[in-house]
């Protein structure tokens, strides 16, 4: 699912960019165009990719670490699991244009009520029908179409300018070069941080089994901050996109200062609770004291610098929804994925130290914000005003 989600960021954030500046000008002739374009290249690219995968099974399964005792299982699960893989793509996708529109509620409610099904139909489809490895991909497939199906329904049934229109439907080919030279940057963030999180996943197995049990745990409590720290970025692709198109240039930057305010504000109390409890956040997830003590040198480590990434992730937002997404891709793959593995690949066998192999992380951050303010408040990023 790695490519699929990729490619679904790809389609999703660069019509949901183009989307917010058309309806900053209040273009809904091109914001539909958009709309039906993104449709199309979505649903195209997951039918390929389906056939894809099934064809080259075997060689996917054995290259993202199958063993002898699991590929059976794996077989099984892949191939009931990929022809859910366009459902899948489409929901992510649509889901990104119906929050720039403003109806982020609906986009949860879709994903959460696909969720819900899928934690219902697993045990019914694993223990009560007896399917095993076929019945966890079938549910997982049954919610998945659940969504993409009720991302169909929003998009027919609103009034707003993301209304898909089916005459519209099919591809233009200028409208799909802005969509897709707006979106590749997010696509390709996430293949190459999956790619990066593979090799730092092997660096840390060096390290010992405390240290890999509290890499995982404090990977759930990690998670929790990203979220936040991305809904805000999401927000700020749509404000930025939305003002630049009714040129109200000095909103835009107005809107990005509120942004990063309430982005520190939350990321602050966070952190110091985590500072203060950090024992207790581990103790939630295991009980052995080596991983809780580890797990909270990593969360300290970590939460040193987290104030560093709202800077990073408003400024990738606003930097997209400006139509320069290209920008914030070479700052944070320079970074986080470039810089990182050139540290860890020096750290880790000098040191076999967690606490100056994790300080990574921070020391990457801190580079990152700094290079994207200066390319913030020194460069003309956006467009002249009229």
């Amino acid at each position: 699912t790695v490519i699929a989600l990729s490619l679904s960021l790809l389609v999703g954030d660069g019509c949901a960019a183009y989307l917010s500046i058309c309806q900053g000008r209040r273009d809904g002739e091109h914001a539909h165009r958009s709309v039906g374009n993104a449709v199309v290249f979505i649903t195209a690219s997951g039918i390929v990719l389906t056939l894809l995968y099934a064809f080259f099974r075997d060689s996917i399964l054995w290259g993202f670490g199958a063993t002898e005792n699991n590929i059976g299982y794996s077989r099984e699960y892949f191939l009931y699991l990929i022809p859910g893989i366009p459902f899948f793509m489409f929901a992510n996708a649509m889901n990104s244009v119906i929050r720039a529109d403003g109806s982020p509620q609906f986009a949860m409610f879709s994903t959460l009520i696909g969720c819900a099904l899928n934690v219902v139909l697993d045990p019914v489809a694993i223990f009560v029908l007896g399917w095993g490895m076929k019945g966890a991909a079938l549910a997982t497939i049954t919610s998945q179409l659940l969504s993409a199906v009720l991302v169909v329904l929003a998009l027919m049934k609103t009034d707003d300018m993301y209304k898909l229109e089916w005459k519209k439907v099919r591809i233009d080919q200028r409208m799909l070069q802005r969509i897709v030279r707006i979106g590749i940057p997010a696509g390709m963030q996430s293949v190459m941080y999956n790619i990066s999180n593979v090799i730092i996943q092997a660096g840390v197995n060096t390290l010992g089994t405390d240290n890999v049990t509290a890499w995982a745990t404090y990977g759930k409590v990690d998670g929790l901050y990203w979220m936040m720290i991305n809904a805000l970025g999401i927000s700020a692709t749509t404000f930025v996109g939305q003002n630049i198109g009714a040129k109200e240039y000095k909103r835009v930057k107005k809107g990005i200062f509120t942004s990063w305010l309430m982005c520190s504000g939350i990321i602050l109390v966070g952190s110091v609770i985590m500072f203060l409890k950090a024992p207790s956040i581990i103790g939630i997830f295991t009980e052995d004291a080596a991983v809780i003590s580890v797990g909270s040198s990593m969360i300290r480590i970590f939460g040193s610098a987290y104030l560093f990434l709202p800077i990073i992730q408003i400024l990738n937002g606003a930097l997209r929804g400006a139509g320069r997404s290209k920008v914030p891709m070479y700052f944070m793959l320079g970074c986080f994925v470039l810089l990182r593995q050139i540290y860890l690949m020096i750290a880790v066998p000098m040191t076999k130290n967690v606490s100056v192999v994790f300080a990574g992380w921070p020391v990457t951050w801190v580079v990152c914000a700094i290079g994207m303010l200066v390319y913030y408040f020194k460069v003309d990023w956006l467009p002249k005003e009229e």
